[in-house]
């Protein structure tokens, strides 16, 4: 589920900054990280390590790619302030 099991699935190679696993967006070359989204905006972002899920509802009148940097940030912004509390 979070592994590209062809070379076309590989991060870079099914979109510029992302995998796909088997329904699973890889987010991350470096880190395990993956998303489930949906075609309106929803998006669970998963840290498997920490075990941090972000969950992020929309619904966006059409497909937005811009709009996907939120969740992106939602994301990224919890784990670095999870990382700062932690150290």
């Amino acid at each position: 589920m979070t592994t590209a099991d062809a070379p076309h699935l590989r991060f870079g190679a099914a979109l510029e900054f992302a995998g796909y696993g088997y329904q699973t967006w890889l987010i991350d070359p470096r880190e395990p990280y993956f998303a489930l989204l949906g075609i309106r905006g929803q998006g669970n972002f998963v840290d498997p390590v920490t075990k941090v899920v972000a969950v992020f509802v929309a619904a966006h009148a059409a497909l937005d790619m811009a709009a996907r940097q939120e969740p992106y940030g939602l994301f990224y912004g919890t784990l670095r302030a999870l990382q700062s509390q932690n150290k």
